[in-house]
């Protein structure tokens, strides 16, 4: 089995069908998870469950460039508490490759600053709604 390299990976906010670039990303995860109802009943010794309600949440980092308009962007949204849609490439924008979108609230937002290390801001996001899963068309 070959291994999926990240190194064209992209992560863009949608704007009316407009997708903007976050450039400077350095990592990026989204992890959606399924709440668990217990249905067990007393007449057996094993437990049953099914599937509730799914949630997702994630994080990323980018590095801080002057120029770069999206990150006002980011910064705004997050102290409005408005929600953004986004869209990510895993592999990149090339026809076929998976796509992810879904719109998120914007739960933190950490600038970090170092010795010997460019300024970066980490994000975490939680979704609201769903998840979609697709891929890239011609």
């Amino acid at each position: 089995m070959s291994k999926l390299s990240t190194k064209n990976s992209e992560l863009y906010i949608v704007d009316n069908s407009t997708e903007t670039k976050l450039g400077n990303l350095t990592d990026f995860s989204l992890d959606v998870a399924a709440s668990t109802i217990d249905v067990s009943v007393l007449s057996t010794e094993w437990g049953s469950n099914i599937v509730g309600t799914k949630s997702g949440s994630g994080s990323f980092t980018v590095l801080v460039d002057s120029e770069d308009t999206v990150l006002s962007t980011l910064e705004t949204a997050m102290f409005a508490g408005a929600a953004l849609d986004f869209a990510f490439y895993p592999q990149g924008k090339t026809s076929g490759k998976p796509k992810l979108t879904f719109k998120a609230y914007l739960s933190a937002y950490n600038t970090s600053a170092a010795v010997n290390a460019a300024l970066s801001i980490a994000i975490s996001y939680v979704v609201d709604g769903a998840v979609t899963s697709g891929t890239v068309s011609a």
